[in-house]
């Protein structure tokens, strides 16, 4: 990207001559945004996570499907070499029956609302911020979940702070992640098969 616009009125002016526009916002706010990008016919990608709620992604697509206009989540993790490998590796079974898979992320923080990672009106949350990464990479190998189970804690801000979640996949994948944004974690991400 070659220069940073402040203010999306003057970046939906500025940007309908040009042929898309990189949406980055706070949570809270993204989904206008968005908006007004696709209503002037500037395609998006739209930062993590694409909008708070389901309601407003599926305002945003049914916005990008009338109007023909490009809009996606910019999740740049499936776009690394590694996770493509990491795809190719898998379709060739290189790691056996697929069994489990587990990631963890997590950066020690101390809470203050004026960091947006702990500001509830901004979208906020460990689920929000890191936890979107190993979710969404694990729903792109092995397809959505069938089962969902999670836990976490609530910190002073009202943000969630700590998240666990155990989920099973098609095929009988389990996965199990864990993310934090008060306590440091190796971001790291494993899939484990049955061949050694």
């Amino acid at each position: 990207m070659r220069r940073a616009i402040a203010g999306y009125a003057e970046a939906v002016a500025e940007e309908r001559r040009r042929r898309h526009l990189h949406r980055h916002a706070a949570l809270g706010v993204c989904c206008a945004y968005a908006l007004l990008c696709i209503e002037a016919g500037i395609p998006v990608l739209v930062e993590k996570p694409f909008t708070p709620s389901a309601a407003e992604a599926l305002r945003v697509a049914d916005a990008a499907r009338s109007n023909s206009v490009f809009a996606m989540e910019a999740m740049w993790t499936r776009f690394l070499p590694a996770a493509q490998a990491m795809r190719d590796q898998l379709a060739a079974r290189s790691v056996g029956e697929v069994r489990l898979v587990a990631g963890n992320f997590g950066t020690s923080q101390a809470p203050d609302r004026a960091n947006g990672i702990f500001n509830p009106a901004l979208g906020g949350g460990a689920l929000a911020h890191l936890g979107a990464y190993p979710l969404s990479l694990a729903q792109w190998l092995f397809g959505p979940p069938t089962l969902v189970q999670a836990m976490g804690t609530i910190g002073s801000t009202g943000v969630d702070e700590d998240a666990a979640f155990q989920l099973q996949y098609p095929g009988g994948v389990i996965g199990s992640f864990f993310v934090s944004i008060r306590a440091w974690a190796p971001d790291d991400f494993q899939v484990l098969g049955t061949k050694v």
